[in-house]
């Protein structure tokens, strides 16, 4: 007689077979575990697997702090790390030529009339609590109320560096930022080759900027932009005008810094200026906006 072929089936799973088994008992310790931990060791075995073991979490710790540093760099740096960097950063490019030329023929200069302007900007850019409290230490800023969730606006007259600050400290741990001259900006816009090229340019002002390269690897960041009141007011394309600036301003303030990206603003202006060139209710919402940073007004002109 031939044997007779049997189906073929699919094979079951331990669980189903022991749940059928009702008297079975299935121990959870494994043979193999339990006689590693009879395992009796020496003093000195014990020492070397002690010792092996502190030596991969070195290893461990050395490797996430490495990956900490390149995809997160600056994370833990102090408003005194920045500060030593920006400094020597600014004497490197000096020396190579490379500062651009806002940052003036005798490089960035540091003295009694920017050390505490320089100082609340390391303390902003490290994210660092103590600028909050800025209005404690400096005399001059007694009258502001400092927040690390608004933008930095910085006010003095022409040529003491409010330009040459920005450039340096764009590059930052916190949020890099672009640097857009409003001149340029409103330029830019007025020199559109069509009204849907002058509408992406307004567009791409009111939007997070795309910033490569430096230290801190930003990909998008936020926007300075340099010399509000500098440029042309109206702005004008194919006979239709525009106060530029203020519908950016306006327009970065709807839509808020998780999209826009923070905002930063420098001006020779005067807030009744300010209020004359684009009206009440952007002066009411630049405090919400900005950080009021005011420069000595006895610092002197670093053109000269």
């Amino acid at each position: 007689m031939e044997p007779q072929e049997r189906p073929i089936t699919e094979p079951r799973p331990i669980s189903s077979i022991v749940s059928e088994q009702p008297n079975l008992k299935v121990s959870t310790t494994t043979a193999t575990s339990k006689k590693v931990e009879e395992v009796d060791l020496t003093p000195e075995e014990q020492a070397a697997v002690l010792q092996a073991g502190r030596q991969a979490k070195a290893i461990r710790q050395k490797n996430d702090a490495y990956w900490q540093r390149i995809l997160n760099p600056g994370a833990n740096w102090s408003p005194s790390d920045l500060g030593s960097w920006i400094l020597a950063e600014s004497k490197r490019k000096d020396a190579q030529n490379l500062n651009p030329r806002y940052v003036g023929p005798k490089g960035f200069i540091l003295d009694e009339y920017s050390q505490a302007v320089f100082d609340l900007l390391c303390m902003y850019f490290t994210n660092h609590p103590d600028f909050e409290k800025a209005g404690q230490y400096y005399d001059q800023f007694r009258e502001g109320r400092f927040s690390l969730e608004k933008g930095i606006m910085m006010v003095g007259p022409t040529g003491i560096g409010k330009t040459a600050l920005l450039f340096l400290f764009c590059d930052n741990p916190r949020q890099s930022f672009t640097v857009s001259p409003c001149k340029l900006a409103v330029d830019s816009y007025e020199g559109a080759e069509t009204s849907q090229h002058g509408k992406s340019i307004y567009d791409r002002f009111t939007l997070k900027s795309d910033v490569y390269g430096g230290r801190f690897r930003a990909g998008q960041g936020g926007r300075a932009f340099d010399d509000l009141g500098n440029e042309t007011i109206p702005a004008v394309l194919f006979n239709k005008k525009r106060n530029l600036m203020l519908d950016i301003l306006e327009r970065r303030y709807e839509i808020g810094s998780e999209d826009a990206g923070i905002t930063h603003l420098t001006t020779n202006l005067t807030t009744q200026q300010i209020e004359d060139l684009y009206g009440k209710r952007i002066r009411s919402r630049m405090r919400e906006m900005f950080n009021l940073i005011k420069f000595d007004p006895k610092t002197p002109d670093r053109r000269e």
